[in-house]
C-alpha cells in the first residue's frame, strides 16, 4: 500500500491523467485503509512542493484536487452502489466546477507558465531551423495555434483528461472488482439540455468560448456512450479478433472525424435508445417465429 501511494503521488505531480488513471486502477485495493493511503499521497505532494519539485501552487492544487480528491469521490460513490456510470458522472461535475475555479484562481500562473513554455520552444525552433525558412514559419505558426488552444480551452482540456482517466480506470478495475455492463452505458437525458445551453452560449461573443468549452467537455461523455453502442452491436464480432479491436482504437485516435461520428452516435442514442429498438425487434421476430 505504501509503495502504491508513493507512486500515485509522484505520478500525480508528473501528469494529472497518468496519476488519476493509476490511482483508480491500482488504488481501489487500499480503500479500506484510505486514510493512510491518502495521507501518504498528500505527504508526497507537500514534500515535492517544499523541495521545489513542483513548479507552482496550481500544480499542487491539480495533484491534490484533480487526482486525490477526484479519486476519493469516485471510490466513495463506486463502493456505495458499484455503479460506474453514476460515479463517473458525479465526479465529472465536480471537476467541471474545479476546472472553472482553476481558471479564476490560477489564471495568471497558468498564463505565465504557458508563456514561458512557448518562449522556450520558440527559441529552440529558431536555433533548429534557418531563419525565415518555410519550416520555421510553419513551426512558429503551429506553436501560436497551440498557445491559442491552451489559452482559450484550458477547462475543456482538463475535462477530457479527467474523463479519459476515469473511463479507462473504470474499464481496468471492472475486470477485478465488480463487472461493468459496458454494453448498456446510457447517460441521462439532461445532458442534452446542457448541450443545448452550450450551443446557445456559442452564439454570443461574450460567452462564445465558454460555450465551446462546454461542448468539448460533454464530448467525451457522448463518445463513451457511442463506444458502448459499438460494443452492444459489434462486441461479439470484435471479440474474435484482437487485431480488429486494436485497429479500431488506432483508427479512432488518428481520425478525428471517426471520433466525432462515434460521439454523434452516442448523442443520438440519448434520444432514440438504439439498444431498446433492437431488443424490441428481436422480441417481435421471436413472436413471429
Amino acid at each position: 500500500m505504501v509503495f502504491a501511494a508513493l507512486i500515485s503521488g509522484f505520478l500525480a505531480i508528473i501528469s494529472h491523467f497518468i496519476g488519476l488513471f493509476f490511482i483508480i486502477a491500482f488504488g481501489f485495493k487500499y480503500q479500506k485503509q484510505k486514510y493512510v493511503f491518502y495521507s501518504i499521497f498528500i505527504g508526497v505532494i507537500i514534500l515535492s512542493y517544499l523541495f521545489h519539485l513542483i513548479g507552482g501552487s496550481v500544480f499542487v492544487a491539480d495533484a491534490f484536487v484533480g487526482v486525490g480528491i477526484t479519486s476519493a469521490i469516485f471510490f466513495y460513490l463506486l463502493f456505495q452502489k458499484f455503479d460506474y456510470l453514476h460515479a463517473i458522472l458525479v465526479t465529472f461535475f465536480v471537476n467541471v466546477a474545479y476546472s472553472i475555479l482553476r481558471i479564476i484562481v490560477f489564471q495568471k500562473s497558468l498564463l505565465n507558465f504557458l508563456n514561458d513554455a512557448i518562449s522556450q520552444y520558440s527559441q529552440i525552433l529558431q536555433t533548429s531551423f534557418p531563419q525565415d525558412s518555410d519550416k520555421l514559419n510553419f513551426a512558429l505558426e503551429a506553436l501560436n495555434n497551440a498557445k491559442f488552444i491552451f489559452t482559450h480551452f484550458t477547462a475543456s482540456i482538463w475535462m477530457i483528461s479527467t474523463v479519459s482517466a476515469l473511463y479507462l480506470g473504470s474499464l481496468f478495475i471492472s475486470k477485478k472488482l465488480v463487472k461493468w455492463n459496458h454494453r448498456e452505458i446510457r447517460f441521462p437525458f439532461y445532458l442534452v439540455y446542457l448541450l443545448i445551453v452550450a450551443l446557445l452560449m456559442t452564439l454570443a461573443n461574450q460567452t462564445k468560448y465558454w460555450g465551446i468549452n462546454g461542448l468539448i467537455m460533454l464530448f467525451p461523455l457522448f463518445l463513451i456512450q457511442g463506444i458502448s453502442i459499438l460494443h452492444f452491436f459489434w462486441g461479439n464480432f470484435f471479440r474474435n479478433s484482437r487485431f480488429l479491436v486494436y485497429l479500431l482504437i488506432i483508427s479512432m485516435l488518428l481520425n478525428y472525424f471517426l471520433l466525432l461520428l462515434v460521439a454523434f452516435v452516442g448523442l443520438a442514442d440519448v434520444w432514440f435508445n438504439f439498444r431498446k429498438i433492437n431488443k424490441m425487434e428481436d422480441v417481435n421476430e421471436s413472436h413471429l417465429n
